[in-house]
């Protein structure tokens, strides 16, 4: 048995990613440097979290040369370090780097570019991180112009707004599924959707209709201040309404 489990079959999944989540940095490292040679090149899932040095993601690439899902959650990465080893993750095709508020634009890039097979990737960011960028419209631009085969996407509480979806949808032509939750600068029109996107399955926003979307943006329905008291500055206010109603695409 001891010939057995120290053999490579035994060590094509390695799942450590509860335990990562509560060891010492230093522990993590050695587990990594424990397990991973044992897959003897088979590795084919790894899932782990909190990798917080560039060291130890460069060691996952030397075995990643099987690896087809890989989860990294929580994880202090840097782009350089991925633009560096991406070409050793050709065979991945899940990806789930939630939580890694260190990665940007230049890492999913490299990302899309060298993971041909890539059809699932989760990038949720922790809402109260207050580290986490104020947009992340590069990083969508990313996601949109090299990551072709994705069938499957999660951006909760990721800062974009519609136009970055909708430049999403367009370069995923093979989406099936979208995940915005928290997404608030988002408004999706359904009946778009339904024509355009009739397979499509999005969660974590409201679909509506373009009128009900202008009812939301109605500055007499936000309860603002500066809408409701007898002293409001009117024109303040309506050129706030008409901004928001530009960042949706309609005419005020």
């Amino acid at each position: 048995w001891a010939k057995a489990v120290q053999g490579p079959y035994c060590w094509q999944e390695i799942d450590i990613d509860e335990w990562s989540t509560k060891c010492q940095p230093h522990e993590l490292v050695q587990m990594l440097w424990l397990l991973l040679p044992r897959s003897g090149g088979l590795l084919q899932k790894l899932h782990v979290s909190c990798v917080n040095n560039d060291q130890a993601f460069n060691f996952i690439a030397q075995h990643a040369g099987s690896l087809q899902t890989l989860t990294l959650k929580r994880s202090k990465i840097s782009d350089s370090i991925v633009e560096k080893v991406a070409d050793k993750f050709t065979a991945l095709t899940s990806l789930d780097l939630s939580y890694c508020s260190e990665i940007g634009a230049r890492a999913l890039e490299a990302i899309g570019k060298n993971c041909k097979f890539l059809s699932a990737l989760s990038w949720n960011m922790d809402p109260h991180d207050t580290a986490v960028k104020t947009s992340h419209a590069d990083e969508a631009c990313a996601i949109a112009k090299t990551m072709h085969k994705l069938k499957k996407l999660e951006l909760a509480f990721v800062h974009i707004k519609t136009e970055s979806v909708l430049e999403i949808l367009s370069g995923c032509p093979e989406l099936e599924s979208l995940d915005v939750d928290g997404c608030w600068g988002v408004h999706l029109d359904n009946k778009f959707l339904k024509e355009k996107y009739p397979k499509l399955k999005i969660l974590g926003h409201q679909q509506k209709s373009t009128s009900e979307l202008e009812d939301d943006y109605n500055p007499w329905a936000w309860g603002c201040g500066c809408c409701i008291s007898d002293d409001s500055d009117d024109e303040a206010c309506s050129g706030a309404y008409a901004e928001y109603l530009l960042d949706l695409g309609f005419d005020p």
